[in-house]
């Protein structure tokens, strides 16, 4: 009886704490279902993005690359970590970022081999992660997807 009330009792609070959040934060959220629903994007939109992802790195379009980041970003290399503020100082790191064996890796990734979890969608290995950014909720909810971590191939080398 006593496990009962205290399962009772969780129970209201959870509910009581989601009543008294902004309900603009659900509205953050976007409604998507399929493959990467866990991470709040739509299996389309997420092959486009990581189709022309592929397509500039194959190019070395370097300011094509640099606009698909969220800045922000922090880059892990075997060397270390580096952070990156906006796109000058990402297209001047870029060669150093994407050297040809990882770029050979993102073109030859294929769209299937990727995952999903609450925080993203990812390569195989969790180089790359892509995710849907909301720059400003003042003006807009609908995330924009863009690479929100890249981390290398830390184990491949």
């Amino acid at each position: 009886m006593r496990l009962l009330i205290l399962s009772i009792s969780a129970a209201i609070s959870v509910v009581l704490m989601a009543a008294s959040l902004p309900s603009k934060a659900f509205h953050l959220l976007p409604q998507v279902k399929g493959r990467f629903s866990n991470a709040g994007l739509g299996e389309k939109e997420v092959q486009q993005f990581f189709k022309q992802f592929q397509d500039a790195i194959e190019k070395n379009d370097k300011r094509q690359v640099a606009s698909m980041i969220s800045y922000p970003i922090t880059v892990s290399e075997l060397r270390g970590r580096r952070n990156i503020k906006n796109d000058a100082s990402f297209i001047k790191d870029y060669d150093a970022i994407f050297d040809p064996k990882f770029r050979d890796f993102i073109v030859n990734t294929k769209f299937e081999e990727l995952w999903s979890r609450d925080q993203g969608v990812a390569t195989a290995g969790g180089e790359i992660w892509i995710g849907g950014v909301i720059k400003d909720p003042a003006h807009s909810n609908v995330p924009e997807i863009k690479v929100i971590a890249i981390n290398g191939l830390l184990h491949k080398r």
